[in-house]
């Protein structure tokens, strides 16, 4: 079979020509894919692999950065919130209690800070990248606080007030955050 020639090249050589680019557009392409989505596995030797390289891995990720960035994050801002709260504790009447539970007009409550400290960190309890039990259950807990601190806010009692530090307490407990 003979094919009309235009341009000193046949009308099948360009066919083939452009199917030829298509080609090896999608060849690279898919080896592209392939080379990014397969798993290459590193074998260490005992002597090359250093024994921090274990220990580094914290949960199904490895993400033990997450876990350190949270812990320098957000811990300074619950030792912070616990102090202001022992301040509370200590004079409900006091205008440290009116700062920390209702704010001014210039500053927000620091309970808000405080509580939204605590949630970011009982998020990083989390095993992998998704929730899990147990960030869920450190977040159920940390909205006992956080309802029990707007009562509190509310009612001013001493019966509040005693749900607020047991409910804190359960949280500080289950994240293993001592005072």
């Amino acid at each position: 079979m003979k094919s009309i020639k235009n341009n000193g090249s046949t009308h099948n050589d360009n066919i083939l020509n452009n199917v030829g680019k298509s080609s090896l557009l999608i060849a690279t392409t898919l080896s592209s894919l392939l080379f990014v989505l397969l798993p290459i596995n590193i074998h260490f030797t005992d002597y090359e692999q250093s024994s921090w390289t274990s220990q580094a891995m914290a949960d199904s990720t490895g993400k033990f950065s997450t876990k350190l960035t949270a812990r320098r994050r957000y811990l300074p801002r619950i030792l912070s919130g616990l102090e202001e709260f022992e301040k509370v504790k200590a004079d409900l009447s006091a205008s440290s209690a009116d700062l920390f539970l209702i704010g001014d007009k210039e500053n927000k409550p620091k309970v808000e800070s405080f509580v939204r400290a605590c949630s970011l960190y009982g998020a990083s309890l989390r095993k992998g990248e998704i929730p899990d039990a147990t960030s869920r259950e450190a977040e159920d807990k940390v909205k006992v606080i956080e309802n029990d601190m707007r009562k509190l806010a509310k009612t001013r009692s001493k019966a509040d007030m005693e749900k607020a530090t047991s409910s804190l307490q359960a949280f500080l407990d289950f994240a293993k955050i001592e005072k």
